[in-house]
């Protein structure tokens, strides 16, 4: 579960990346698209629904970044999730990456960076 979860994350992006691909892939600046939703793992390691930003630079990298709050965390300390201890990749309209990382936050707080170069 833990796995598919992560996966899920750029089908949410990819949907609203694909309009802006051929501006992006046109223009000099960076381009940032705003407030779409995407899954990351929870405390727990379960899927949660959270609000999404993408950075696509002029180099090519990419910075998909997923914010929220609200999340479930029962363990009552910060969690870390990653390619590490999950296996699982980041899945982007410009890549899969193994680098990656969710940090949640005892009081819930959740955000998730994937990296494509």
């Amino acid at each position: 579960m833990k796995k598919a979860s992560i996966l899920f994350t750029a089908i949410a992006a990819c949907s609203l990346f694909l309009v802006s691909w051929k501006t992006a892939s046109n223009t000099e600046a960076a381009v940032h698209i705003n407030d779409f939703g995407c899954s990351v793992f929870d405390g727990d390691g379960n899927p949660a629904s959270v609000t999404g930003d993408l950075v696509l630079t002029k180099s090519g990298n990419t910075n998909f970044k997923c914010k929220g709050t609200g999340v479930p965390n029962s363990t009552g300390s910060a969690v870390i999730w990653n390619f590490e201890n999950t296996g699982a990749y980041c899945n982007t309209i410009t890549g899969v990456t193994d680098d990656w990382q969710t940090v949640v936050s005892a009081s819930g707080n959740v955000t998730l960076i994937c990296k494509v170069h």
